[in-house]
């Protein structure tokens, strides 16, 4: 009496290996393009690190923009007397 269904039906056992291949394909094709990226466009890797340092690095950081201090609109509160 068989246990499991991999165990009755040994064409089951032939679709690993087709995944394993394919995750092992997809993992070489995208070092393989990095690789070539970094060999062909040396300065891709500076502006690679500026985006993702913009995206994530401290997003509530102040910015050095001198036009981003200053409000452009100025509130005043009315006074009530």
């Amino acid at each position: 009496m068989p246990t499991s269904i991999d165990e009755r039906n040994p064409r089951n056992q032939d679709g690993d290996w087709v995944k394993i291949f394919a995750a092992f394909s997809i993992s070489v094709t995208l070092f393989v393009a990095v690789w070539v990226v970094a060999n062909r466009y040396p300065s891709a890797g500076q502006w690679i690190s500026d985006a993702v340092q913009a995206e994530f690095a401290y997003p509530n950081a102040p910015s050095d923009d001198k036009a981003a201090k200053q409000p452009r609109k100025v509130v005043h509160t009315a006074k009530i007397k």
